[in-house]
């Protein structure tokens, strides 16, 4: 990611993305956007990382998500999204 000269904010990405426990003050992240994507993308599956609580990961509060939602329900929420995107920029 050095040498292809990320930013930082998108190296943070690869290494806390699964830091469920390791909440930060201020606006939504790359990182909030990714947990949240990873944990609604392993829903019924097998993965380790369906033991998450998911009411206890700050990223779905930081974006405005309730933790009960599913990618389906996520994809009419279109507004919200674009909030946080607006946050992130």
């Amino acid at each position: 990611m050095d040498t292809w000269n990320f930013p930082n904010e998108l190296k943070l990405v690869a290494s806390q993305y699964t830091n469920f426990t390791d909440a930060k003050d201020g606006p939504a992240t790359y990182v909030d956007v990714v947990q949240v994507a990873f944990l609604q993308s392993i829903v019924g599956t097998d993965h380790p990382a369906c033991r998450v609580d998911c009411s206890t990961v700050d990223a779905f509060n930081k974006l405005g998500l309730s933790t009960e939602s599913e990618i389906l329900e996520i994809e009419g929420i279109s507004d919200k999204i674009e909030l946080a995107k607006e946050s992130l920029f």
